[in-house]
């Protein structure tokens, strides 16, 4: 393809990013799960892991915050 090198293509990113490398130390996992990912992965997640709330526990978690958690008001 003959085109002046100001009119071509410079692709920089496709896709979704899924995994990003772990850089804390406190954590034994190389890479973590980004949310972004998490809908593709989720259909080959089975129930170890994967966190279930009861209808209205999410909310009641987010409203009574514990230790060294943010608070929302």
């Amino acid at each position: 393809m003959n085109a002046k090198k100001k009119y071509k293509l410079n692709v920089v990113n496709i896709g979704l990013r899924i995994f990003q490398k772990n850089r804390d130390n406190k954590s034994e996992g190389g890479y973590r799960l980004l949310q972004e990912g998490l809908e593709v992965l989720l259909p080959y997640m089975d129930d170890r892991r994967q966190v279930k709330f009861e209808s209205g526990a999410f909310f009641k978690a987010l409203n009574e915050p514990k230790d060294k958690m943010l608070t929302f008001k």
